[in-house]
């Protein structure tokens, strides 16, 4: 076997690996474009970029062969996966119906002021919910009215009885707005194979493409854990109807706090909500994330990124097919 064929064989176990830490099997389309980056492990420097669907799909049919893997009706597991082929088909009828509850709150998100794009991230980016999960979300507010627009955000939602809370511990089909973004401040700091990974496949509800290209354009670092990105595609994506009422609310809201009383308000709502948060025992609690900036909200107090990367990184030891490759944690694991 050729050693661009090795370096194949290997991003493909590591790519299955993956993702069966987020629960997911996939189908081969899914696995060439969700490629982990050769360069991770590869002893030489690879460039995969001459890597076609076929050669993925005679890698799966080698990798079978070998009882590396296994194939159940189009999807591809791990010889020893925690998921079953049940399991898949459950959570795709999940997932089918919670995205329609999705989408119908999600027009409502188009009346608040400040908002610039809505994107899924979580289980229902990935599509294997369960009937308990929420809707993970990431949101661009405009910048200069981060804490406004959280603020009204919140209102909105609570109003409309969508909003998890902090005191639930379940909260189905309600919005998790868990990490929010400005305009001006894009890029992420925080790095990560599995914060790749979440990032890679947001699918986009709410905001123009050129807010989606701005994003992906300031995280270049992605392409250093991923063959492609974006990973998602036009096909994948469940896009809000734009409603021209909404449009024109949020217009007049905006024009009413684009002033100076617009900023006295948000400096206002800057101090009390970074008061509350870092007072909150949670924000400095091991093995999460919190920040509180003028450009940044994130509210990870709990991530399941140590977890998967552990078994990740046990998987390729143990596989022998790597070369003293490890992959670290972005630090939310560690106490801040």
């Amino acid at each position: 076997m050729l050693p661009l064929m090795d370096e194949l064989r290997s991003s493909i176990l590591a790519t299955l690996a993956l993702y069966d830490g987020f629960g997911l099997p996939l189908t081969a389309m899914w696995v060439y474009e969700k490629l982990i980056h050769p360069a991770r492990f590869a002893k030489n420097s690879v460039q995969p970029d001459g890597w076609k669907l076929s050669d993925v799909r005679e890698m799966l049919d080698a990798l079978i062969e070998q009882k590396k893997i296994v194939h159940i009706n189009g999807f591809y597991f791990l010889q020893h996966s925690r998921v079953s082929f049940e399991d898949v088909i459950e959570r795709e009828k999940i997932a089918a119906q919670k995205w329609k509850q999705l989408v119908r709150l999600g027009w409502w998100l188009q009346a608040v002021p400040f908002v610039r794009a809505v994107f899924v991230s979580g289980s229902m980016a990935l599509g294997n919910p369960d009937t308990a999960s929420d809707f993970d979300v990431v949101v661009v507010t405009r910048a200069g009215r981060l804490y406004t627009c959280r603020l009204l955000l919140s209102l909105v939602t609570t109003l409309m009885g969508a909003r998890r809370t902090r005191h639930e511990h379940v909260a189905p089909d309600k919005f998790c707005f868990n990490h929010y973004l400005t305009d001006d401040g894009l890029a992420l700091s925080h790095h990560s194979l599995y914060a790749a990974a979440v990032y890679n496949d947001l699918i986009s509800i709410l905001g123009g493409d050129d807010v989606v290209e701005r994003f992906y354009a300031a995280n270049p670092w992605l392409l250093q854990y991923f063959v492609r990105v974006p990973i998602h595609r036009a096909y994948v994506r469940k896009t809000v109807a734009t409603s021209p009422f909404l449009s024109k609310v949020r217009m007049i809201e905006e024009w009413c706090l684009n002033g100076a009383l617009g900023g006295v308000l948000e400096w206002t709502l800057r101090n009390w909500q970074q008061r509350r948060i870092f007072a909150n025992p949670a924000t400095r609690a091991p093995g999460g994330r919190v920040i509180a900036n003028d450009r940044q909200l994130e509210f990870h107090p709990h991530s399941a990124e140590k977890a998967i990367l552990e078994e990740y990184n046990a998987f390729t030891k143990q596989s022998g097919a790597f070369w003293n490759y490890h992959e670290a944690d972005s630090g939310r694991s560690r106490p801040r």
